[in-house]
């Protein structure tokens, strides 16, 4: 699953490349992600339902990497969403994040899914490491 996860994210990045905007997998990266599905956002309801899937998978895997890199963790397999989920801070806190949904709400247009504001949620609980704790970001 991590092999997928990292090609996807790839495609992510060089989509973003022919937009002019560079990821480099780092939280800076971020509002560029934000930017770039913004200007998908106005085309994104005239793809079919497989394009729009595989453009929310894509940037989706590319938060993951991310997350990845900066937290560690690791990846496991949501059966019940039959989407990929971050875990991080195993065994003394447990902060986990799934993201395809998120991207692809924020693709169809919707200004209260801003991909940085998602994002700081989760990191503020992943930089805090309070014991015990156990949030799933959605």
């Amino acid at each position: 699953m991590e092999e997928e996860i990292v090609r996807m994210a790839a495609e992510a990045v060089a989509i973003a490349a022919e937009m002019k905007l560079s990821l480099d997998y780092s939280e800076k990266s971020l509002p560029r992600v934000e930017k770039a599905l913004m200007a998908i956002a106005p085309h994104y309801a005239t793809l079919n339902d497989a394009a729009k899937e595989l453009t929310a998978q894509r940037f989706g895997c590319y938060l993951l990497v991310v997350g990845h890199r900066t937290y560690g963790g690791r990846y496991q397999w949501n059966e019940e969403r039959a989407r990929p989920v971050l875990v991080v801070g195993e065994p003394n806190f447990r902060v986990a994040i799934m993201t395809w949904d998120k991207v692809a709400e924020r693709l169809a247009g919707d200004d209260a899914d801003d991909i940085t504001v998602f994002w700081a949620g989760f990191a503020a609980r992943a930089k805090a490491k309070t014991a015990g704790s156990d949030f799933l970001f959605v």
